[in-house]
């Protein structure tokens, strides 16, 4: 191994993010191809654990983005099949938007008042739950 390599390995003992990305940094331009992997197979050895948890638990929140994700879909089949145009507008622009429009702003463009887009937005939510629920 390189005099370089085990010097500074000397130096620091314990194996941290820190250790790794200061070698990432300093050391690895050094390093040839084998002495680099030699240096991650080590890191890796050390915190199998640690990887294995981090490994699963993203594996686990790409199970549950995909769940979120059917469930998105399910919402908008039941959208298009249960409310009509008007409905579907408002629960878009005022729940399912991440900067909703105004009450007004909607009332305006339906020629209705802000009252009535509330009510058809209590409605249209109400109506999304009994059908998610069936």
């Amino acid at each position: 191994m390189n005099k370089y390599l085990q010097k500074i390995k000397n130096k620091h003992r314990g194996t941290s993010i820190k250790y790794i990305s200061w070698i990432n940094r300093k050391i690895k331009p050094r390093l040839t191809r084998k002495e680099k992997l030699v240096i991650k197979e080590k890191w890796f050895k050390k915190h199998q654990k640690f990887c294995q948890r981090y490994y699963l638990a993203r594996a686990r929140a790409n199970r549950l983005e995909v769940k979120l994700i059917e469930k998105v879909r399910e919402v908008n089949v039941l959208k298009k099949r249960v409310l009509n145009d008007k409905e579907r507008y408002i629960l878009d622009k005022r729940v399912f938007n991440n900067s909703p429009l105004t009450l007004q702003s909607i009332a305006d463009k339906h020629n209705i008042s802000r009252e009535r887009v509330r009510q058809i937005q209590e409605k249209t939510v109400l109506k999304l739950q009994e059908d998610i629920e069936k």
